[in-house]
């Protein structure tokens, strides 16, 4: 995932050369075409938010037996202070995060929930309950899942932004 700020691409590496989960997000200055800075965050680096000056990063890898790890990760951007929370074996999120009222969301237990300041998910505000959700967003007033059983058609559900659902496409 890439995501640019004032002139500076961030980048999220997930895999390493051998596919194995890599850790680190790189900074590049567009404008120089150099390589700034490389963070290490919880492993397996996907979405990438920034927030006040804040990078976020949400992570999932997995081990041997393929189960499931997440983790969330801040990097300051002024600073380079990275912090990390890795919440270990979980199969309930997913890869997105998002802002509402100036508070960031990661995909959760078939919703959206925000983050503590500690990086861990605050499971008792979450917003949604739609099963297996592969995408979300946030456009206006309005939260928007994708959802899959994996077999077609998906459908998208918007609701606003204190959870009342508003549509749904098929």
């Amino acid at each position: 995932m890439m995501v640019i700020h004032e002139d500076i691409l961030y980048t999220s590496i997930i895999h390493n050369s051998d596919w194995s989960s890599g850790d680190r997000v790189v900074s590049i200055d567009l404008s120089t075409e150099t390589i700034l800075d490389t963070f290490t965050v919880v492993p397996g680096p996907n979405n990438l938010l920034i927030h006040n000056e804040n990078l976020y990063v949400s992570s999932t890898y997995y081990d041997s037996s393929y189960n499931t790890f997440v983790g969330n990760s801040k990097i300051n951007i002024v600073s380079g202070e990275v912090m990390m929370n890795n919440l270990g074996l979980h199969s309930n999120f997913g890869y997105d995060l998002v802002i509402i009222q100036d508070q960031v969301y990661r995909v959760y237990n078939g919703g959206i929930a925000p983050l503590n300041p500690d990086l861990s998910i605050d499971s008792q505000n979450q917003i949604g309950n739609y099963g297996s959700i592969y995408s979300a967003n946030v456009y206006e007033n309005y939260i928007y899942f994708g959802v899959s059983n994996y077999v077609a058609p998906d459908t998208v559900f918007v609701l606003n932004l204190d959870g009342t659902s508003q549509a749904e496409y098929i």
